[in-house]
């Protein structure tokens, strides 16, 4: 396993705290939902449109383990024109309550 990688892996935390790419793919989420120019955004549309750091994929699974986020379902990707994984902040963690979409209870 190369140097970088296992920094990498240092570098993610198992305390719930986010690390700096982490909070720049959550940022990019955020700036998705209130530019509300699109449905929720894949990975790649993260990347492609709103700033998302390379990799950004790698990091929605963390962010989704430890609650800050969610999918919010799978439509074509308008980058790579596959199913994708879509994802949304998850606002019960959050603390808001969003009246205007259904709540995923898993």
């Amino acid at each position: 396993m190369k140097d970088t990688s296992i920094e990498a892996f240092h570098g993610i935390r198992g305390d719930g705290t986010l690390n700096l790419l982490q909070l720049k793919v959550l940022v990019a989420l955020l700036d998705s939902e209130v530019s509300r120019q699109m449905q929720p955004p894949t990975a790649r549309e993260l990347i492609k449109f709103h700033r998302a750091p390379d990799g950004a994929w790698k990091r929605l699974s963390e962010l989704e383990r430890n609650g800050y986020i969610v999918q919010a379902g799978t439509r074509k990707c308008s980058c790579s024109g596959r199913k994708a994984s879509t994802w949304r902040i998850n606002r019960r963690e959050q603390g808001e309550l969003d009246f205007g979409k259904k709540e995923r209870t898993d």
